[in-house]
This record gives C-alpha cells, structure tokens and sequence, in this order.
C-alpha cells in the first residue's frame, strides 16, 4: 500500500523546519509529531496516528501509522540518507506493533475535510471515508495553473496555425484558377488579323491577300 500523495505535500510543507542541521532521533521524532498532528486535523476519521514497536519503545521517528482494512501499516516520511520528505512511500504492515492515537492540531492554518462518500470521482484514503485535499499544498494550485497557461498557448498556436493554413488553402485555390485559365488559353485556337490579311491556321501559315 502506497502513501497518499496528499498526505505527503502535506509533510512537504513542513520539509523547510526539517531539523537537518541537528538530526537527532528526539528532534525528527518532534518533526514528524507535528505533521501526524497536521494530517489527523484535516482529515479526523482517517485513522491517522503515530506508533510504537512495542509497548515500551519510544515513538517511531520517521513514520506516520495508518489503521485501516484491519491492519496497521507505517510510512517513512522522511528519508534517513537525504534529510529530505519521501516524494513516495511504500507502507509496510506492522500488525505486530503498536498504534497510537493522535490528537489533531492545525499548524497551517487550515480546516478540516469533511468525510466524503466514495464513488464520486475521489481517492479516499483506506478505509476511512476521507480524501485528503490539494488545498493542502499551495504548490498544487502553481502546477495546475502552469498546465492552464500551457494548454492556454497551444490553443493559441493552433488557431494561428489553422489560420494561417486557411490563408494557405484560399491562395492555392486562386493558383489553381489562375492557371486554368492560362491553360484553356494556350489550348484554344488562335486567330489574328494582319494588314487586313488573316493568320489562317495554327501552324501560322498566311493566307493569300484578297484583291
């Protein structure tokens, strides 16, 4: 099972106070604890929350735990070598560890998301009714308006090139009557009259001078 996307730009918004210069294991565990907050506030029936090896181990300090289809799965948020938030996360089963709860906390200055019903065109998150929002991350909305601006452009391109190609055809078609006609000239007999004498035929022989 794969991580949410959503809920990763979520942990990309806190990935600037990410403690690299001090990456100790209570700073991380800090680190993390405020983006399980995060995410059990937007999104409170997700099933979202922190976990423990065992009863007596300390909170994980990289992954946030998920309760859903009856298991318990975790993903690392933050890769130990990078210092970085994972762009995607591989969820591993953890039936054997323990689950805890989370008390949700907005340190973005969102609202929560109300569950939603599935079949309506969302990804709700695993058995929780919920689908994270792409208000989460700001940077969602500067992707999707540089795709408007794009596909923007190419409309316009397409329209100056179908004009252009318009313009192409109507010329076309006026070298083609033009040249018609030259060749309906050229294939017609001709007649001229010199002096009062006639050009008979097309080889230009003259006919002889009437008296």
């Amino acid at each position: 099972m794969r991580l949410d996307p959503r809920v990763i730009a979520i942990a990309k918004q806190f990935e600037p106070s990410l403690p690299t210069a001090n990456f100790t294991d209570e700073n991380r565990r800090a680190w993390v604890m405020q983006v399980i907050e995060q995410v059990v506030f937007q999104f409170p029936a997700g099933g979202w929350g922190a976990k423990r090896a065992d009863p007596g181990r300390p909170l994980s300090k990289d992954a946030i735990a998920l309760r859903a289809e009856g298991h318990l799965f975790a993903f690392d948020l933050v890769n130990g070598s990078t210092m970085r938030v994972n762009d995607s996360v591989e969820g591993e089963q953890i039936d054997s560890q323990v689950f805890v709860p989370v008390q949700g906390k907005d340190h973005l200055g969102l609202q929560p998301i109300a569950p939603i019903a599935p079949g309506n065109g969302e990804h709700p998150s695993p058995n929780t009714g919920a689908s994270p929002a792409p208000v989460a991350d700001p940077r969602v909305f500067e992707a999707v308006q540089g795709i408007q601006n794009t596909l923007a452009e190419m409309s316009a391109r397409l329209d100056r090139l179908e004009q252009a190609s318009a313009g192409m055809r109507t010329d076309l078609a006026a070298l083609t009557a033009a040249l018609q006609q030259v060749a309906a000239a050229v294939s017609a007999p001709r007649n001229m009259t010199i002096h009062g004498g006639v050009l008979g035929n097309v080889s230009g022989t003259l006919a002889p001078p009437q008296v």
